[in-house]
This record gives structure tokens, C-alpha cells and sequence, in this order.
């Protein structure tokens, strides 16, 4: 009976070597993680610059009171940053992501999940099909984190 570890294929390191499949998914994971961050902060910017600009039309329109556009236009940028914020924790996690740490799929997929089911709940509290853009984004994230889960560790 060998020890754990003993074996001529884990020789000379304390943990196993990841395989070529195990390897290619973490980096399909590290790929796919930046490309939904970008786009996360990409929608965050455009809802920023959209709804500003549009907030600031009603304001001259007279469609919204004088004195509720800053606190308004407030709102609108705090609420484009909040999409923009988990978009940045998945690039700046893409490298943990990459080297198979369960801290950072774990994170990941707390940002997937929620994106997939604020999508949802948005779609049927409002049956709009654009909303379904988060469950899309939240799809990407958790589909390959969840394919690949057992390429991660404690490490």
C-alpha cells in the first residue's frame, strides 16, 4: 500500500498535478470570467451614460420636478457603478480563477448565480425580454465554473 502522495506521478510536489483538461477548463473559466466582467462593466457605463442623459432631458422637458433630478441622477450613477462593481471582482479574480482557487469559484459563482436569478425575478415581476440579459450574463459565468468545478482546491 502506497502513501498518499507516494505515487510516481505526484513525486517531488505536495499537491497532484492538474491534467491537460483540468488545465484548458480553468483557463476556459479564466476566459470566460474577464469577458462577463467587461461586458458587466461595458452595460454598467451604458446604463450611466443612457439614463443620464435621459434623466437630464426629462429634467428640461419638466417631465421630472427640478428639485428630484439630483437625487435622481444620484441614484442613476450609484446604480451603474453597482452593475459595473461585480464585473470588476470577476477580472481582478480571473487569475485566481486560472490557478484552480476555491475561494475565487467561489465567488464567481455567487456573482453568476445572482446575476442569473436577479434576471429571473426581474423577467417575471416585468415580462420585458431585455432583462433577460442578466440571466444570460449570470449563465456564462456559472455554466463553466459549474462544468469545471472539481479542477479546484484549497489551495
Amino acid at each position: 500500500m502506497t502513501a498518499v502522495g507516494s505515487h510516481p506521478i505526484n513525486a517531488g510536489s505536495s499537491s497532484p498535478e492538474r491534467g491537460w483538461a483540468a488545465k484548458s477548463g480553468l483557463r476556459v473559466v479564466q476566459i470566460t470570467a474577464v469577458g462577463v466582467g467587461v461586458l458587466l462593466c461595458a452595460v454598467g457605463a451604458i446604463h450611466d451614460v443612457v439614463n443620464v442623459r435621459s434623466l437630464v432631458r426629462a429634467a428640461a422637458r419638466g417631465d421630472v420636478a427640478e428639485r428630484l433630478v439630483p437625487q435622481l441622477m444620484a441614484n442613476t450613477v450609484a446604480s451603474g457603478v453597482a452593475l459595473a462593481l461585480p464585473g470588476v471582482v470577476l477580472i481582478l479574480i480571473a487569475r485566481d480563477l486560472a490557478a484552480g482557487q476555491i475561494r475565487a469559484w467561489r465567488t464567481a459563482l455567487a456573482i453568476g448565480l445572482f446575476f442569473a436569478l436577479a434576471g429571473v425575478a426581474g423577467y417575471v415581476w416585468r415580462p420585458i425580454a431585455g432583462v433577460l440579459i442578466f440571466s444570460l450574463l449570470g449563465a456564462f459565468i456559472s455554466v463553466p465554473l459549474l462544468v469545471w468545478r472539481k479542477s479546484f482546491s484549497e489551495d
